[in-house]
């Protein structure tokens, strides 16, 4: 490929293509960091870690705060017991 020989609407749309990559970049890395604070955060809630300590390491970028946490925890209990009610109001195709 020779982009001397190329196009400029060719040349523009190669352009475009290296910024989106270079913006979803660090985009992806920012979403990888995020998951793995959360994480953490879920670990430490899990493990009896007080709420103040949580949050003086989510200030120091270690971990998710203790809010973020709980709210993973709720919505979560939310889904487990969406999906119980709907395997218990389903059960009966299991015992044909």
């Amino acid at each position: 490929m020779n982009p001397t020989q190329k196009d400029h609407t060719t040349k523009q749309m190669l352009r475009q293509k290296v910024m989106k990559l270079c913006y979803q970049m660090p985009a992806l890395r920012n979403k990888q960091v995020g998951g793995t604070k959360t994480a953490i955060g879920r670990l430490m809630v899990g493990s009896g870690t007080s709420k103040n300590v949580i949050n003086t390491l989510a200030n120091m970028g270690k971990s998710s705060t203790y809010q973020t946490v709980y709210n993973m925890f709720k919505k979560m209990r939310t889904i487990i017991n969406r999906v119980r009610t709907y395997v218990n109001s389903h059960s009966y195709w299991l015992h044909c």
